[in-house]
């Protein structure tokens, strides 16, 4: 079943995602601060609010401008134009320091963690396809995805967040092999790890009351993407670390079929399922733990693009396991070129 959903995977995405010409370069000027609005209305997270959340799209809209517009081009017809654009608004963007100033408070903090990691990998698509990432954009990336790791290892919390700023380390090592940066990486990945119980479930998860399976998926994806950028380093993933992931997304695929063992879990509260875009990124990066019950009881991704991961997820699966020969500590993968 794994190897039929992997072979499925390549062949959604090519009906889903015909390569095309990117449109003609856009002006989007840099943001020097990431601002953000609360998009829940209590403090455990479980209550979305609309207004907030409408707000919130709006202020991050500069920033999926940017980042979609340099997937676009990532992931598009690989044209001497489109490469040049991409390559301009990067420098132009780094030239600024874009984002690099503290963001005021934890919601803005999120959303450069979200943005930072889907224009990395971005960059190291087009790195990849030709462009070139020159000393400003080389330390712009740099300053963007250390002070990510800074802000979460601030918390002293290993929840689906910290996870999620562990791939921004790891991205950030893949460009320039930043001792820092994988030695953050490393040890949210094995505390991340630690984090599942024997059961499945992880405690920081299961504060989310109505959303603990929701969260407890977006965990899981955050622990798959992670691995793949690890084995993209030269660290690929152990059998017992496999073991614990796969003890993860069985509890997760149980749920999914029958909500009321996580809803027990969690204190009592029905569980909200989770949206057919969560289920991407296991559908791509865990294609070798997942079983049928990932899409048979949860549901099928529309699409499997998303910007603030890099774009098109098959490409960027596809870019980090290329065969390569693993990069020493302190220097850039050059085989991502």
């Amino acid at each position: 079943m794994r190897a039929t959903l992997l072979a499925g995977v390549g062949a959604v995405a090519l009906w889903l995602v015909p390569l095309r010409a990117a449109a003609e370069c856009p002006s989007l000027p840099p943001l020097a601060e990431v601002v953000a609005q609360p998009i829940y209305s209590d403090p455990s997270g479980s209550q979305l609010d609309p207004k907030g959340l409408h707000r919130n799209q709006q202020l991050i809209q500069p920033l999926r401008d940017f980042t979609g517009a340099l997937t676009e081009r990532a992931d598009g017809e690989a044209d001497e134009a489109a490469l040049r654009c991409a390559g301009n608004l990067l420098r132009e963007w780094g030239a600024a320091g874009a984002m690099l100033r503290q963001p005021n408070g934890f919601p803005a903090i999120r959303e450069r963690q979200r943005f930072a990691l889907g224009i990395t990998m971005a960059a190291l698509k087009l790195r990849a396809r030709g462009a070139s990432l020159d000393g400003t954009v080389a330390a712009w990336l740099h300053a963007l995805d250390t002070a990510v790791a800074a802000d979460f290892a601030r918390r002293h919390l290993t929840d689906n967040l910290a996870v999620w700023s562990a791939a921004n380390a790891a991205s950030i090592a893949l460009v320039d092999g930043d001792r820092a940066s994988l030695a953050y990486e490393n040890a949210v990945w094995s505390e991340g790890l630690h984090q599942i119980g024997p059961d499945g479930y992880v405690p920081s998860e299961l504060r989310r009351k109505s959303r603990a399976l929701l969260y407890h998926q977006y965990y899981t994806s955050a622990l798959l993407y992670l691995r793949a950028l690890r084995s993209a380093l030269g660290e690929p993933p152990t059998a017992r670390e496999d073991a614990d992931l796969r003890r993860l997304i069985d509890r997760v695929e149980t749920a999914l079929c029958d909500p009321k063992s996580m809803e027990s879990a969690s204190g009592g509260y029905p569980q909200e399922p989770p949206r057919p875009e969560q289920f991407a990124v296991g559908l791509v990066f865990g294609a070798d733990l997942i079983d049928a019950r990932w899409t048979r009881c949860g549901s099928k991704p529309l699409d499997l693009r998303e910007d603030t991961l890099g774009g098109q997820l098959v490409g960027t699966f596809a870019l980090l396991n290329r065969p390569r020969t693993a990069p020493s500590p302190g220097r850039p993968d050059d085989t991502l070129h």
